[in-house]
């Protein structure tokens, strides 16, 4: 499944709230593993910080 995890620090107005998608690894609520595709590097994130992606919605 893939997600968007929050970005961490103080955003304005017009910046991104979110990164580009990334891959869950491991389930542990109430944290997850996430990797990210293009570099593959892991995070520990709390399940709060997280929104899931539908790609379905996109496909035509």
């Amino acid at each position: 499944d893939y997600v968007l995890k929050r970005l961490t620090g103080f955003p304005s107005k017009l910046s991104a709230l979110y990164s580009h998608s990334m891959i869950i690894i491991k389930q542990r609520h109430p944290t997850y593993f996430i990797q990210d595709p293009n570099d593959e590097k892991l995070f520990q994130v709390h399940v709060s910080q997280l929104r899931p992606i539908n790609f379905d919605r996109f496909d035509t």
